[in-house]
């Protein structure tokens, strides 16, 4: 499978993170060619922030360099799940190509668990350091919370999964690797994996693949993410009457 090379990062990119959401200052450019000047955005967990703009004018690219976590600075520890209908391909790769859909799905949990724990580890070096600086409040509340999601996550993402594939109808799938599902089921997979995981950033760019039903439940299942979940949720989308129903800010 041929890739796609990304946009390139300009050299006054960069970003910040506070625990409850990121800042990013980020220019892009590709073959040569200014897509857009630094720009600001920031994403803030329990939010859903909607993204728009016309084709061409670097909206995909933008998400991809997120998703790639490359920007200086950008916090490697955070869990990321970029969801598209372009990326379905994913799944042919060797590591996921005899996956079935509750395994990967358990798979990205198991992701998510382990970047819960790399972040809890951070911070309580970070306690245990010397530096006068460290706002031990700060952390010791970010830790509690991390801790508590950790649980949670561990607890019930059996039973989420099991109630997930009820609903979109994926038992008739079970026994069946995810590469050899249909491009609609398989995105229909990772958007399950991502809802069931709660990854710190969640990119849907440009949702596709669903009927009036399934757009009902990725309406839901992404404000139960972004809050339950403490996700920061960026969604792409020319479509108005959507990202006014899924967004707190565009």
């Amino acid at each position: 499978m041929a890739t796609v090379s990304l946009a390139t990062i300009t050299s006054n990119s960069t970003c910040s993170y506070h625990g409850h959401s990121i800042n990013l200052h980020v220019g892009l450019s590709h073959d040569s060619c200014l897509l857009f000047d630094p720009a600001e955005v920031s994403l803030v967990r329990q939010s859903v922030t909607g993204l728009v703009g016309t084709n061409g004018s670097g909206k995909t690219s933008l998400a991809k360099t997120i998703a790639s976590k490359d920007i200086p600075n950008f916090p490697k520890s955070l869990s990321i799940q970029y969801i598209s209908s372009h990326e379905n391909y994913a799944f042919d790769e060797e590591q996921h190509a005899t996956l079935k859909p509750q395994e990967f799905m358990a798979l990205k949990v198991q992701e998510k668990l382990v970047s819960l724990q790399e972040q809890i580890e951070n911070l309580e070096q970070q306690l245990e350091g010397e530096n006068a600086d460290v706002d031990v409040e700060a952390i010791a509340n970010e830790l509690a919370e991390l801790y508590d999601r950790q649980e949670e996550l561990d607890v019930s993402s059996e039973r989420e999964i099991q109630l997930t594939i009820e609903r979109m109808g994926f038992s008739k799938f079970l026994e069946k690797p995810v590469s050899q599902l249909s491009s609609g089921w398989r995105y229909k997979c990772r958007l399950v994996a991502a809802f069931t995981s709660c990854p710190d950033i969640l990119i849907i760019d440009e949702p596709s693949f669903l009927d009036a039903e399934s757009t009902e439940w990725l309406i839901d299942k992404t404000k139960e993410t972004a809050i339950k979940g403490s996700s920061m949720v960026l969604v792409i989308s020319h479509k108005e009457k959507l990202l006014d129903a899924l967004c707190d800010r565009i």
